[in-house]
């Protein structure tokens, strides 16, 4: 089968030179590492082992084993079965490690079956070529890095002989097919790999004498078959002197190993001793015996303390119950006073006997000083609890009244929105009367009109008369004087016709002729109607008048126009000086009083808004201060006077001072924390390196496991086949030790992993011991649970104080509010008062009310009763005003009203300058 396959394999390589004539040639002609190593991944790049969108393979990829498995198991699926798991770059280098072993074990096995020469362990071929890679070099990261050159040799290695596996395997045509699908030069260079591999390692030649006939076989063939077969079972016996002598130097590395861990569990246990010694001998120092002794003794001093202090207290009792009597206060003070200076005395002892106790540096007697300190917290809480019933009492009685405000807020709402109903009624009146003051304005405009006309119709008319008098008087005298030898007039002959005839140049002859009135009228329209064929059948005539009576008629027109648009001018030019006295308060009597009054009341409820600001600050601060000589009396009440206050100052500096010690303490017994964190984070590196030696060791264990098995099945098979078989005794004596040394070596291993599987178990056991002896190592008897008890104490009580100073904050944010809204109330009651005092002054006088608000006195000058347009491109409200306006929606409290108001006048008439 191998003869086959080697065909197979020469039919589609190229075929090779000579090995034997030229094997110093390619020694010499050896090609650079780096080209042949690019030649062997651009090979395997071609040959498709990963995944899609995969970047090429490189030297760092090959560490794993990973992708030339994939390839081996292409070749040959039985010898090198894919593992369930696969690796990668990222992974640790002692896993890598396993599975490159693996691999080449695997390999060596593969030219084993199939070759006569062997892989060992630093051998060399008959050209002098060493092929066993040194694994070492490729995955391991913990030593020196190596250079480049010698990784790229071992990589080298471990490619040539994969390559020979490839060609000579079940998928050799894809091997082969990738191999000419390379450049020129990299082809090149692999057909020299392969063929050094295919020199180093022969295929192995099957003797004829097996496939003959053996009846056919002489004596002499018989011979040469024993001959062959001795040879064989020589050769065998040789390569399975080398394994032994293998597995010996696995043995050997073995045993290093078991030892190297004997001397890391020694260290190991050598370290726990001396940790246990140093937490004895720490443990050790601290002298319980004589401290239990001082503990009592102290508790002793203790108990006359607590009964001084008992006795000092019922004192401090008997001196309040004293205290009612002024008359007899400055006897019994200066009797106290006596005494205090006894209790001083005492207080120094106890002093001298405190700080005695502090050089003892006994944790569990200053903690219980330290939890002493809390009393004076507990009645600092008790005076806060007290302050805050105060403030709570005296918040339940604001918001009492706050209710009671509120109760009146819809009925101010409804004034309010009753007053902005009315306003826009007035607003709207206003609106009339102004549309009906321009109608009237209009309508006396064309009365006087008329009454021009009329009176110019009048004293023509008279002219007339006149004129008409005149005529009729003239014609008596000229009649009176030609009644002599003239013929009289006829008796219809009218002195206005008359009038007329002369008008238009009537002779006195004609007169005397006896034309009368009618005859002139008569006379007159038939001119007229003479006049007007005339002008019709003269068009251009006619029309040219006509457009000169036009044109005079538009300039008399605008003449009367201008002399009109002048008078209103002027007319608008006085309002509006008007309008300006009025808005600078130097109107007429009566708007100038009212303008006069409102400011004078404004001032009024901003000096009275002042004020009541101020007493409320003088309140407060005179709260203040009540309280601080409220809690000055308490402490005096307790201590009665100033010796007895030196007395509690130098108590406190004394528990200040022990609270420093007790700090100092805290902080070593942190940094010792941080000590033993420390130590406990490097023996714990020390147990993750074990455990990394661990794994290491269980997967060579493995590896050994399954050469030893293939070994024994290989043993088993040549016993099969040498079982019917007359062998020497010699051969059979040797075979028998070497089955004896087998076994012995089985019974080594398995004790070897006995040793390591209890090594495990004590490094389990004493990581137990020390994370025991860790967590006892601190009594939590002595300060974790005093310390536990005073940090929840202490919170408790900066929650309450927390609590207590968002409560004070609330309630005098309320107290503000409250006082803007009852502001603001006072403010809309005086307006409405104000109005209803001037509503009744107008009902009672009979005038009509003028509007009191800015838009409305605005909307009363303006010509169509609409608002004066406003544009405000930046309007900068004034502190005061922005507090509680809301500027996107335009809304604002009452209580900002009147004064925004104010504001937004003084800025608009600016605007209007």
């Amino acid at each position: 089968m191998a003869d086959v396959e080697l065909s197979h394999s020469a039919q589609s390589v190229p075929d090779p030179a000579p090995v034997a004539e030229d094997a110093e040639a390619e020694e010499a002609d050896l090609p650079p590492q780096d080209a042949e190593l690019s030649a062997f991944l651009a090979w395997l790049s071609l040959l498709s082992l990963s995944p899609p969108n995969t970047p090429s393979p490189t030297l760092t990829s090959l560490t794993d084993g990973t992708l030339l498995l994939s390839l081996l198991s292409r070749a040959s699926t039985t010898h090198f079965p894919l593992p369930a798991r696969q690796l990668s770059p990222s992974d640790p280098w002692p896993l890598r490690l396993t599975q490159l072993k693996a691999l080449y074990r695997r390999v060596a096995q593969w030219y084993a079956e199939r070759s006569d020469t062997l892989l060992g362990l630093g051998e060399k071929d008959g050209s002098g070529e060493e092929w066993v890679p040194s694994l070492q070099l490729l995955v391991d990261t913990s030593s020196p890095s190596p250079s480049l050159a010698e990784r790229e040799r071992e990589v080298l290695k471990l490619l040539r002989l994969v390559v020979g596996v490839a060609v000579q395997g079940e998928e050799k045509e894809e091997a082969v097919g990738a191999i000419r699908e390379l450049r020129t030069d990299q082809q090149t260079l692999m057909m020299r790999a392969i063929e050094r591999v295919m020199a180093a390692f022969p295929p192995r030649a099957e003797g004829a004498a097996e496939d003959a006939d053996t009846s056919m076989m002489t004596d002499d063939d018989h011979y040469y078959s024993l001959q062959s077969a001795r040879s064989r079972l020589q050769s065998e016996n040789t390569q399975l002197h080398s394994a032994l002598q293998a597995l010996q130097v696995q043995v050997d590395q073995l045993q290093t190993q078991a030892s190297d861990l004997q001397a890391e569990k020694d260290d190991a246990l050598q370290t726990a001793r001396e940790l246990r010694a140093q937490a004895e001998e720490r443990r050790g120092r601290e002298v319980e015996a004589g401290l239990r002794g001082e503990i009592e003794r102290l508790k002793d001093t203790l108990r006359t303390s607590e009964d001084t202090i008992s006795s000092l207290e019922g004192q401090v009792q008997r001196q309040e119950r004293d205290l009612s009597d002024i008359s007899r206060r400055a006897l019994e003070l200066q009797e106290k006073a006596d005494s205090a200076g006894r209790l001083k005395d005492q207080v120094d002892e106890l002093r001298h006997a405190a700080e005695r106790a502090q050089k003892n540096e006994n944790v569990i007697e200053k903690y219980k000083r330290k939890l002493e300190e809390t009393a004076d917290l507990r009645r600092q809480v008790k005076t806060l609890t007290e302050q805050n019933t105060q403030l709570v009492n005296t918040n339940s009685q604001l918001e009492a009244q706050s209710s009671k405000s509120a109760n009146v807020k819809p009925l101010l709402d409804a004034y309010k929105q009753q007053i902005s109903e009315l306003e826009s009624k007035a607003s709207a009146r206003a609106a009339e009367v102004e549309g009906l003051r321009v109608k009237l304005e209009e309508e006396r405009r064309a009365r006087v009109e008329l009454d021009r006309l009329r009176e110019q119709e009048r004293r023509e008319a008279e002219g007339y008369a006149e004129r008409v008098r005149e005529l009729e008087s003239g014609m008596r005298v000229k009649l009176r004087e030609g009644w002599g030898g003239e013929e009289p007039l006829s008796p219809g002959l009218g002195l206005g016709e008359a009038h007329e005839t002369e008008g238009e140049a009537l002779t006195l002859d004609d007169a005397l002729s006896g034309t009368t009135m009618t005859d002139l009228k008569l006379r007159i329209r038939a001119l007229e109607r003479e006049l007007l064929d005339a002008q019709q059948e003269n068009g251009t005539a006619s029309r040219v008048l006509v457009l000169e009576n036009l044109l005079e008629d538009a300039n008399r027109l605008k003449a009367r126009y201008e002399k009109e648009y002048l008078a209103a001018h002027r007319e608008a030019l006085v309002l509006r000086r008007e309008v300006e006295e009025i808005r600078a308060g130097k109107g007429g009597a009566e708007s100038g009083e009212m303008v006069i009054a409102v400011r004078k009341r404004l001032n009024e409820l901003v000096e009275e808004l002042d004020g009541t600001k101020k007493s409320l600050e003088e309140k407060g601060v005179e709260l203040d201060s009540v309280l601080r000589e409220l809690t000055v009396a308490k402490s005096d009440l307790n201590l009665v006077n100033k010796d007895q206050l030196e007395i509690l100052a130098s108590l406190r500096a004394s528990v200040s001072s022990d609270n420093a010690g007790l700090s100092a303490e805290l902080d070593r017994l942190k940094q010792v924390e941080r000590e033993l964190r420390e130590k406990n984070r490097m023996q714990m590196e020390q147990v993750n390196g074990l455990l990394m030696e661990k794994i290491e060791l269980q997967g060579e264990g493995i590896g050994q496991r399954e050469a030893m098995l293939k070994r024994e099945r290989d043993i088993g098979d040549l016993r099969a086949s040498i079982a019917g078989k007359d062998l020497p005794e010699e051969t059979k004596r040797r075979l028998i030790d070497l089955a004896d040394e087998n076994a012995r070596l089985k019974e080594e291993i398995k004790l070897e992993r006995q040793k390591l599987v209890k090594a495990r178990q004590f490094i389990k056991d004493q990581d137990e011991l020390f994370s025991k002896q860790h967590a006892g190592k601190v009594d939590p008897g002595t300060f974790t649970e005093a310390e536990k008890a005073y940090k929840s104490q202490i919170g408790t009580l900066e929650d309450k104080i927390a609590l207590l100073t968002r409560t004070i904050k609330e309630n005098a944010a309320a107290y503000d509010r409250e006082k803007q809204q009852l502001q603001s109330s006072f403010r809309v009651l005086g307006s409405q008062q104000r109005q209803t005092q001037l509503r009744t002054a107008a009902s009672r006088t009979g005038t009509r009310l003028q509007p009191q608000s800015w838009l409305a006195q605005q909307r009363e000058h303006t010509d169509d009763g609409q608002p004066l347009p406003l544009r405000v491109e930046r309007l900068v409200i004034p502190r005061p005003l922005r507090m509680g306006w809301n500027l996107t929606t335009h809304s604002m409290p009452a209580r900002n009203v009147g004064r925004a108001i104010e504001y937004l006048a003084y800025t608009y008439t600016r605007h209007l300058l």
